[in-house]
């Protein structure tokens, strides 16, 4: 059997100790740690308001009637016999009746066009709203997603936070920070992939029987905010007791060594051990 250090020879903290020439493991501060909280906050998707009334539909047969009424009492007139000044006279009939026609449908191309005013002001007014949301929406999901992202960094991150890139090698001082009593106190990073949201979104009521796309758009909305995309996904090693990997050793070997890595860096020497066992012809684990 051979004990793989937790970590490199240099940021151990018996190094750190023989090199002040103290034989105490408390030369490596560990500051109290600051576990940021996620977001808990409660967004309410407003609901849309009822869009304008559509205009009555245009008087085609109050039309018609007037129109027909002016053309009678002409034909009335020509076919008594009557002069050309009764003729004449009929004239203003059907001009009346035209007038009306005509003022008909000015008052319906009118409300159409108000209507349509109406409409755009309603949808601009629909779209800054939701636009409000989603902004507010958008900064409580990249939130969570770098409390996330920092609380389990990949393994570019864990380099840099045992002091690897910099000269000389200078741990930061995150290193070691989880404690037993943490939540996430032995907890590995997998991978990354969906999470519920921490936050809480409130829905407008959905009416089945008056459905419109400003109240669609607004459920689509709160259903594309439902999950974080991109985050850590982790194994708690306390709570499944013993986690195994099977695959291709090509692919299963980087990952083991991700969760070593993580085990070294977040967890302290003194709290947690290290024991391997593998083949002397291997050097994969050197």
């Amino acid at each position: 059997m051979r004990v793989q250090s937790p970590v490199p020879p240099l940021l151990t903290s018996d190094s750190l100790a023989r090199r002040n020439g103290k034989a105490s493991r408390d030369s490596f501060n560990r500051p109290p740690r600051v576990i940021q909280a996620l977001p808990r906050d409660e967004v309410a998707i407003p609901v849309p308001p009822a869009p304008p009334a559509d205009p009555p539909p245009l008087p085609v047969a109050t039309i018609g009637l007037s129109l027909l009424t002016g053309l009678l009492y002409m034909l009335f007139a020509t076919l008594r016999g009557g002069s050309p000044g009764s003729l004449w006279l009929s004239l203003p009939m059907f001009a009346i009746a035209l007038i009306s026609a005509g003022m008909a449908v000015a008052t319906y191309l009118g409300q159409r066009r108000k209507r349509e005013q109406q409409m755009s002001a309603y949808h601009t007014l629909c779209r800054e709203v939701l636009a409000q949301t989603r902004t507010r929406l958008e900064g409580l999901e990249r939130r969570q997603r770098e409390i996330l992202l920092g609380n389990d960094p990949d393994v570019r991150r864990l380099l840099q936070i045992v002091g690897i890139g910099s000269e000389p090698p200078q741990p930061l001082q995150v290193l070691w920070e989880r404690r037993p009593g943490d939540p996430d106190f032995l907890a590995l990073r997998l991978g990354l992939g969906n999470l519920p949201t921490s936050i809480t979104i409130r829905t407008p009521e959905p009416n089945m029987f008056q459905t419109t796309p400003a109240l669609n758009e607004a459920l689509d909305l709160a259903q594309s905010f439902a999950i974080v995309r991109g985050v850590p996904l982790t194994v708690a090693l306390p709570t499944h007791g013993s986690v195994a990997l099977a695959g291709p050793r090509a692919q299963a070997l980087p990952l083991a060594l991700a969760l070593l890595a993580q085990l070294v860096v977040h967890h302290a020497p003194n709290e947690v051990r290290l024991a391997a066992l593998w083949p002397n012809t291997s050097n994969d684990w050197d």
